[in-house]
């Protein structure tokens, strides 16, 4: 084993320690990460979280991600309730990914003073779920009570606010299918 190997082994489970992170083996915790808050964070075998990123799990809440999956640097993900990752979902950098947003409806009040909008999911489902195998692009914003389905693709800057089906292609601000995958003839299909 090289000398930055090494070190980067070192590294990991230092981290995970400081933060009470719970982790399987074969994991890489880069340089400058950030892990906020008094939830739970799990982190399954093969998962890369790159330098820089941040991880906020505040409260009652919970950031799972599956095995082989990527936290992509300067990227941000936060929970007040269950934000899973599915296995192998990849992410470019400076993507933020959260299962609440900032309440602002009171006019009467500053919108910092207003607190958290959250809908919590009662039957332990995870809030906001991406799925297998899904690829989330660079400078994606995903917020709310969110499913994507498994095998997606968001395309670069994309902002989602509802959920997308299995097996497909979506873009833009707000977030719409482009293609989804015609499973009777096996070809991607522009919609």
């Amino acid at each position: 084993m090289r000398l930055k190997d090494i070190a980067k082994y070192l590294f990991t489970r230092f981290n995970c320690l400081i933060f009470n992170v719970k982790y399987q083996k074969c994991l890489y915790v880069g340089y400058g990460v950030k892990i906020v808050g008094g939830g739970k964070i799990i982190l399954n075998r093969k998962v890369e979280v790159m330098p820089y990123a941040m991880m906020v799990s505040l409260r009652d809440g919970r950031i799972e991600v599956g095995e082989g999956s990527c936290i992509s640097m300067f990227s941000r993900v936060a929970s007040r309730g269950y934000v899973k990752f599915g296995k192998y979902v990849e992410m470019g950098p400076n993507c933020f990914i959260a299962d609440f947003n900032h309440e602002y409806r009171d006019v009467t009040k500053p919108v910092k003073l207003q607190g958290l909008r959250f809908t919590p999911s009662h039957d332990g489902n995870p809030t906001l779920e991406i799925g297998d195998g899904s690829w989330i692009g660079t400078h994606v914003t995903i917020v709310g009570n969110i499913r994507i389905g498994k095998h997606c693709v968001v395309g670069a800057n994309s902002v989602v606010v509802h959920d997308v089906p299995d097996y497909c292609v979506v873009a833009g601000t707000p977030a719409k299918v482009v293609k989804k995958y015609n499973t009777q003839n096996q070809q991607w299909e522009k919609v």
